[in-house]
């Protein structure tokens, strides 16, 4: 975590683990099940997923699920990253974003649907992040403008309002994937208030704990009805 007085820092929103094990266990259940259905409409259509594989004959029994599923416990929404911090300088950032965050409003946040990634390397599923998204960016532009008023460096490009569920095995057919998605579709979770972020770090805490470990926890300020 820290290596000659530095610590690589940053900030993230992390959703209640109860909303996430409730869309885990969703997307578990619908990619372990193989159930092929007609997709009935969803909230929103979902871009196919180029499944640049050669198809099964239809009578191969498919060994596994159709989904690869990530560790719910490592979830987190990264708004900005800053690198190796002194020691000195992350814990300005850190008071500099409480001093600031009591005047951004709490976010209302939900997730729901999914979108897929259409790519060769990480044909993965994702599950969208929606509510109160301008909200939710205007913390991350407060979180960048905090961090240049301290002249540190920041990566403004990592937000992405969804999260990763998992990885298309490579054995799943298109209509198992499609049937996955069609379920997927028509889920959400409860909404929550996003009351906090956190500047986090990674770190190897073993199989039961997650991948990163909270520096500072950051209070945001009142919700604002909509």
């Amino acid at each position: 975590m820290r290596e000659n007085g530095q610590v690589f820092l940053y900030a993230a929103i992390v959703p209640p683990q109860e909303i996430l094990d409730e869309i885990w266990s969703v997307a578990e259940a619908a990619s372990a099940d193989g159930l092929i259905e007609t997709p009935p409409g969803g909230r929103r259509k979902a871009s196919r997923l180029r499944l640049l594989r050669s198809k099964r004959p239809a009578e191969t029994e498919r060994p596994g699920p159709v989904l690869d599923l990530a560790r719910a416990i490592d979830v987190n929404l990264p708004m900005a990253k800053f690198g190796n911090l002194a020691l000195h300088d992350a814990n300005r950032l850190a008071e500099a974003l409480r001093e600031s965050a009591s005047g951004w409003s709490s976010p209302r946040l939900r997730l729901g649907g999914c979108s897929t990634l259409e790519s060769e390397t990480d044909p993965s599923i994702w599950v969208d992040l929606e509510g109160d998204l301008d909200d939710l960016l205007t913390v991350i532009r407060g979180v960048h403008e905090a961090a240049k008023s301290l002249r540190l460096f920041v990566d403004r490009r990592v937000f992405q309002p969804r999260v990763r569920l998992g990885g298309v095995r490579a054995d799943a057919t298109e209509p198992e994937l499609e049937a996955l998605l069609a379920r997927l579709q028509r889920f959400e979770t409860d909404a929550w208030w996003q009351t906090e972020f956190h500047l986090l770090t990674l770190v190897d805490q073993g199989p039961d704990l997650p991948d990163y470990k909270s520096f500072a926890d950051i209070a945001l300020g009142p919700h604002v009805a909509h």
